[in-house]
């Protein structure tokens, strides 16, 4: 009785201790996944232009975004420059050309249908975009919407909506970008 007790306990801790290493494992690879879901968005947030063609670099905030012609591409496909990504937000994650992420081939179009992962993997999960201009002097600062200047922040996160409602941040990534005017 002594010793099926003893194995009982020491049973038990083992389990905990195992449920305690998987739970880690999963958080692990969420935040790996989610890591480079925003590091892709973001690479190709910083290989577009600093503003519009024939815009020009110091429009106000609440002009930022895609426009009418943007809109109505495939996704992101039309995004040409940096603010056309501001407020973008997608559930689940998708590739440029609005196809959800592990459907995708990279090239606009779907995997084979055997090479897809559950849909239901990435379907809690949402990427969000936020691009605004920051303070000359300290890139912390915010500008009021009105404001412009030389410099503008992007920041990507990544979301897992969980079933109880609330919302977990799993990626957060954030740069500054600057435009570097033409000398005369």
């Amino acid at each position: 009785m002594l010793a099926m007790s003893i194995v009982a306990i020491a049973g038990s801790a083992i389990l905990i201790g195992l449920a305690n290493s998987l739970d880690t494992t999963h958080d692990s690879l969420e935040r790996t996944v989610a890591s480079g879901i925003a590091r892709q968005l973001m690479d190709e947030i910083c290989g577009k232009r600093y503003a519009g063609a024939g815009i020009g670099p110091y429009q106000a905030v609440n002009t930022f975004g895609p426009n009418s012609w943007e809109n109505s591409g495939a996704g992101r496909s039309r995004y040409d420059d940096v603010d056309d990504y501001h407020n973008y937000s997608s559930k689940p994650p998708k590739d440029p050309w609005g196809i959800a992420l592990g459907q995708d081939d990279r090239d606009g179009s779907q995997r084979h249908p055997n090479f897809h992962i559950s849909s239901l993997q990435l379907a809690n999960w949402r990427e969000q975009v936020h691009v605004w201009y920051v303070n000359e002097s300290d890139f912390a600062v915010k500008l009021p919407s009105y404001q412009t200047s030389n410099f503008r922040a992007v920041e990507v996160r990544v979301f897992i909506d969980e079933a109880d409602g609330s919302t977990r941040e799993v990626a957060f990534l954030r740069k500054v970008i600057g435009y570097v005017p033409e000398p005369n």
